[in-house]
C-alpha cells in the first residue's frame, strides 16, 4: 500500500456505472479543514477511496448543525426522498459522508429495499460477536460530547459497556480548528501525531481492547497509521461500505 495515499485501492478497477450513493452535506456549508481532508485517498467523499465507483449527493441544508448538533426533520425527509428516488434509478446502496446520520438509520432504511448504512457504529455488533461481548472496544469520534446513546441504539448497539470512547475535538488542537474555525487551514502532519498519540493512550488506559472504530468519516485516512501504531484492527466507514459493497455487487 501506498502510504501517502492512506488507502489500499486500484483506481483502474473503477467501472463507469455508479452502484452506490453517498449523502454529503450542502456545498458551501463544509469547513475548510474537512475539505483539506477530502483531498486525502480513504476520506467517505473522495472517489479515488474506492475501487469502486460512487456518486456523491449533496443534500440541502446538511450540514454540521443540522446533522450533528440538531437533527432536522427536514434534511431527514430530504435524504429519504433522495433515497427512495435512487432506489428507482438503480443505485444499489446508500451510504453517508458523516457518522452521525447514524441518529437517520431507522427512519430512512426503512423507507428502501436497497441497503442503507448510515455510520461505521453499525459494525460494533459484528465486532462483538466476532470477539466476543465483553471485549474492550476503543471509538474515536469527532467529538465525543455530541455522540450520544441515541446514535448507538438506532444502528443496533443497545449495551454500552466495554465502549470506550475518544473525541478528536477535545484531544486533539489541530482537529478543534476545523469546529471553532471555518476557514482555517490544518496540518496533517500535527493530525498524524495526534491520531498516533492518541491510539497510544487509548489502548494504555484499555489496553484488553480488541479494536479500535472510527465514527468519523474523515477519519479513514489515518486508519493505517493506527493499524501499524498499535497492531490493532480499525474498523471505518471504509471497511463497512466495502464490505456492504462485496455484498451486493462484487461477482467474482
Amino acid at each position: 500500500m501506498n502510504k501517502e495515499c492512506f488507502c489500499e485501492v486500484d483506481c483502474d478497477k473503477k467501472t463507469d456505472a455508479a452502484k452506490f450513493a453517498i449523502f454529503a452535506w450542502e456545498a458551501g456549508k463544509i469547513p475548510r479543514g474537512l475539505m483539506q481532508l477530502e483531498t486525502l485517498r480513504g476520506n467517505s467523499t473522495n472517489p479515488q477511496t474506492f475501487d469502486f465507483p460512487i456518486i456523491i449527493e449533496r443534500i440541502p441544508g446538511a450540514c454540521a448543525e443540522t446533522v450533528i448538533q440538531n437533527p432536522s426533520p427536514l434534511v431527514l425527509k430530504s435524504m429519504i426522498n433522495r433515497a427512495q428516488e435512487l432506489q428507482k434509478m438503480g443505485i444499489k446502496g446508500i451510504t453517508t459522508s458523516c457518522g452521525f446520520n447514524a441518529i437517520f438509520q431507522k427512519e430512512i432504511s426503512k423507507t428502501v429495499k436497497i441497503p442503507f448504512f448510515s455510520s461505521s457504529l453499525l459494525q460494533i455488533p459484528y465486532i462483538r460477536a466476532v470477539y466476543g461481548n465483553k471485549r474492550d472496544i476503543i471509538i474515536f469520534t469527532a467529538r465525543k460530547a455530541n455522540l450520544r446513546q441515541e446514535h448507538f441504539f438506532a444502528t443496533g448497539t443497545t449495551d454500552m459497556s466495554n465502549l470506550h470512547l475518544y473525541g478528536m475535538k477535545e484531544e486533539s488542537k489541530e482537529w478543534l480548528k476545523m469546529n471553532t474555525h471555518f476557514d482555517a487551514n490544518i496540518d496533517i502532519e500535527v493530525l498524524k501525531k495526534d491520531f498516533v498519540r492518541l491510539a497510544k493512550k487509548a489502548l494504555n488506559e484499555h489496553p484488553d481492547a480488541v479494536a479500535f472504530l472510527f465514527e468519523c468519516t474523515d477519519m479513514p485516512p489515518f486508519s493505517q497509521l493506527v493499524r501499524d501504531t498499535v497492531g490493532l484492527p480499525v474498523y471505518d466507514f471504509v471497511t463497512m461500505t466495502r464490505y456492504f459493497y462485496n455484498a451486493v455487487c462484487c461477482a467474482l
